[in-house]
């Protein structure tokens, strides 16, 4: 797929993230040219390129460790953490109306979120 066919199909994506971030991200990588995500395998150890890498990560409000989820780990690299939004007149559908304030404001809290995770990992990638 080249990048014209992969901006068409996915600009008007909408729903849910869960449903759609793991085959974005797989073709993201297929028009980059890149190496899909390894198999997670529940070893910390040895799942350095994955889906949903489980991070533990101290949250801003309180003393007590998290259990969280990167949507997208791929070690001392990256750490993404994905929303869905839509375009679709009006509605609300994923977290926000894209080009929205809400959007935006949705987007700054996802960058806290990738950062948090961040900082619960051994090894972390580069700010």
């Amino acid at each position: 797929m080249d990048i014209a066919a992969f901006l068409a199909k996915w600009t008007g994506s909408g729903g849910s993230e869960r449903a759609n971030k793991d085959i974005f991200l797989v073709e993201l990588c297929d028009v980059l040219g890149v190496a899909h995500p390894d198999p997670a395998t529940g070893d910390r150890e040895r799942d350095r390129y994955v889906f949903e890498r489980d991070v533990t990560r101290q949250g801003p409000l309180s003393a007590t460790p998290r259990q969280g989820r990167a949507d997208l780990y791929k070690e001392s690299r990256f750490v993404l953490e994905a929303k869905q939004g839509s375009s679709q007149g009006a509605a609300r559908v994923g977290t926000a109306r894209r080009d929205t304030g809400a959007w935006f404001s949705a987007m700054v809290s996802a960058r806290g979120q990738a950062m948090g995770y961040v900082e619960g990992l051994a090894k972390a990638p580069p700010s």
